[in-house]
């Protein structure tokens, strides 16, 4: 995942107060879906959660099946954009909330994959 936090976020499509038809949704509260495209080719996941006003929410880079044993069963999912490839994400999920009758939800599961922080790339 990758954090935006909003009007104070360099990263954030919403930085220093920007609203646009493009990221209205990231004033909705929490729990709605933003996907965009980029360079003509790649849908970008974004999950909102904060407080309805407030544009936040966090990236999915990447992610894996539950069955995953091998290193070509976790790179299927490991890129923003093979991510939502594989799993059929487009803008047509955009604005509406996480649930099942969606079709794309969070479920909580005891499976802990290694957490790696970085810095950033580009932004101060």
């Amino acid at each position: 995942t990758e954090a935006y936090l909003g009007i104070r976020d360099k990263a954030s499509h919403n930085y220093g107060g920007r609203r646009t038809a493009r990221t209205e949704v990231m004033y909705s509260a929490g729990g709605h879906i933003y996907v965009y495209l980029i360079y003509g080719m790649y849908h970008m996941l974004n999950l909102i959660t904060q407080t309805e006003h407030e544009p936040e929410g966090v990236m999915l880079r990447a992610a894996f099946f539950e069955d995953s044993v091998s290193k070509p069963d976790f790179k299927r999912l490991s890129g923003s954009g093979k991510l939502t490839r594989q799993l059929g994400i487009t803008e047509r999920f955009k604005g509406k909330m996480l649930g099942v009758e969606t079709g794309l939800w969070i479920e909580n599961k005891k499976i802990q994959p290694e957490i790696v922080r970085k810095k950033r790339i580009g932004v101060d």
